[in-house]
């Protein structure tokens, strides 16, 4: 019979959790979060890497697509040849044989959005992309990097085809 007491008012006694049960699960989502933060972050920087990336390669394609196609804007009459300059923190594509002799009006200016991202020309600070055939005359590269583990390399070759890495 005692023992039966004994139970019943140990059983009572034992409901609930001890600090250290709470401690050991607080700790546990505090881990859960700090690295469900961490892989948010590099999901984020991997998505604008690939946005940067990716509007380098549509300028490209635009502007040689605008000199294929004989494109003119403003006053000209058979078409100019387009091209890409990039410059700190912008793209922009033009009109004209070079970036120093372009049609100002012409120039549509894309600037980024990221500024963990660099745009190193290499070889290339600007293209220009000829009319109706869309070769280029000096073919090179754009390295786009963001500071970590994230690097593409732009290349266009003398036939003005542009290829990319990652």
């Amino acid at each position: 019979m005692k023992s039966l007491k004994t139970s019943i008012r140990n059983s009572g006694r034992n409901r609930g959790f001890t600090i250290i049960e709470i401690l050991v699960v607080i700790g546990i989502f505090a881990m859960l979060s700090a690295i469900s933060l961490i892989v948010s972050l590099d999901s984020y920087r991997g998505y604008m890497f690939r946005n940067e990336r990716d509007l380098v390669i549509n300028s490209l394609q635009k502007a040689r697509s605008q000199s294929v196609n004989n494109v003119c804007y403003g006053t000209c009459v058979n078409g100019r040849p387009h091209g890409v300059a990039f410059l700190l923190g912008q793209t922009i594509i033009f009109q004209g044989t070079s970036f120093a002799l372009r049609d100002v009006s012409a120039d549509e200016v894309m600037k980024r959005s990221y500024d963990g991202v660099s745009i190193t020309p290499g070889s290339l600070a600007e293209v220009v992309f000829a009319q109706l055939s869309g070769d280029v005359a000096t073919p090179g590269y754009v390295t786009i990097t963001d500071g970590t583990a994230h690097t593409s390399t732009t290349t266009i070759s003398s036939n003005g085809q542009i290829t990319w890495t990652n």
